[in-house]
């Protein structure tokens, strides 16, 4: 970070009075991160998955590259399914011609805890695991981490009470398949040959079940018959979410296991010795896998706030809220899951504008700048949440131009 303590001359003004980099995996004394018990996860440097202790930040590694991706911040979640690395009978009672053992091969977490499921040679029936769950009415997401022994097709299903949808996967190519009607599906790269296999559904609610299917090709419907050849596979990790999209693995045991949101911010001097109330610029990066992830939210913890919130498949919304009244409200950009993005926010009286991947918007000249005491990380005082990565935060003492918006946000 760089915080010069002299007068910034014309030269010296595109240097910003806070830096943080958050992809060097070090915190900042400043900032505060919080999250209750150690049930959180993140990738490590090695490329593994391990827990990490409560309010400690979650700095999270690409399990393929081994590069930081920068602190990850989440909304509170529960990983539903018990028993979450094991698919013996004691958690997936039904196993329909295939056979599991349990322990078998090194898994995403670098310990040798891995389950190899192998089908039959029964001609012309379903092969599978089944364990039942009854659905709320509500938003899930499904996922389990593959890995291709000798079998290559994988379904997810979840049957609600009312409809069965399912998504196909291929463990040797790492594509998404066949996937039913008003079903939401993807695959993302894990490491040393596992796959996270994801698929969300808006149940109707009621006693159903979910499923582990092998195929023996990209089959569409359900369900899925084949010979099977005795060909396997390793699975590690289920878990199932009431929301929308995936987040980071809950491991569970013998009971459901939440957890917590990373409430990440800076105060008091902390915050005060570095921000300007008459104008500044915030810039930053992140990525997110949700339709509200708050970027960065400066507030009073009330009705004064200088925010920025990305979604998904839409935009990046930078607001300024002053008195309960938002005085500027601007939209741009386009969001990717998953894909980082920049963005900056610029604020002076009647005098703002925003930036998002090198587009600024038309500056807003009747802007009333709000009382500041606080800047939240990833989260606003709602408690939305980012649900995604920040990787870097700076702060310059002044409006920048709209040109230097643009620069900085490219």
């Amino acid at each position: 970070m760089i915080t010069p303590a002299f007068a910034l001359t014309a030269t010296e003004r595109v240097l910003p009075r806070l830096a943080l980099d958050f992809t060097t995996a070090v915190t900042d004394s400043r900032v505060t991160t919080t999250r209750a018990l150690n049930t959180a996860t993140r990738v490590n440097s090695s490329g593994y998955i391990e827990t990490v202790n409560a309010d400690l930040a979650r700095y999270d590694f690409d399990p393929v590259t081994k590069i930081c991706l920068g602190q990850l911040i989440e909304e509170s979640r529960a990983n539903l399914l018990t028993g979450s690395n094991d698919f013996s009978a004691t958690y997936w009672p039904v196993a329909t011609n295939s056979t599991v053992v349990t322990d078998n091969a090194t898994s995403p977490d670098g310990t040798v805890n891995a389950d190899k499921i192998t089908d039959n040679t029964t001609a012309g029936v379903q092969h599978r695991l089944y364990r039942d769950y009854t659905f709320a009415a509500s938003a899930y997401t499904l996922s389990v981490y593959l890995k291709r022994d000798t079998h290559t097709w994988a379904r997810l299903l979840i049957f609600d009470g009312t409809t069965t949808r399912y998504a196909n996967y291929n463990l040797a190519t790492g594509l998404v398949g066949g996937t039913s009607a008003s079903t939401t599906s993807s695959i993302k790269n894990a490491g040393n040959g596992y796959y996270r296999c994801t698929m969300n559904i808006t149940a109707a609610g009621g006693a159903g079940n979910v499923q582990l299917v092998m195929l023996d090709s990209d089959t569409v419907g359900s369900p899925a018959l084949y010979t099977g050849t005795g060909t396997s596979f390793w699975a590690y990790g289920a878990q199932l979410e009431a929301g929308a999209f995936p987040t980071s693995y809950i491991p569970t045991t013998s009971t459901s296991l939440t957890r917590n949101a990373d409430v990440v911010y800076m105060s008091g001097t902390n915050f005060s010795d570095w921000y300007n109330a008459s104008e500044g610029t915030f810039v930053s990066v992140a990525d997110t896998l949700s339709t509200t992830g708050h970027i960065i939210s400066a507030d009073n913890g009330v009705n004064e706030r200088i925010f920025q919130v990305a979604a998904v498949g839409g935009s990046v919304t930078s607001n300024i809220v002053s008195g309960g009244t938002n005085t500027f409200a601007q939209s741009l950009g386009s969001i990717t899951s998953g894909t980082s993005f920049k963005t900056a926010i610029a604020y002076k009286a009647n005098n703002a504008n925003s930036a998002v991947n090198a587009v600024a918007g038309t500056a807003d000249t009747t802007v009333t700048i709000p009382t500041i005491i606080q800047l939240r990380i990833g989260t606003n005082a709602g408690g939305v949440y980012l649900n995604g990565h920040v990787s870097s935060l700076r702060y310059f003492p002044m409006r920048l131009t709209n040109a230097e918006l643009q620069a900085f946000s490219k």
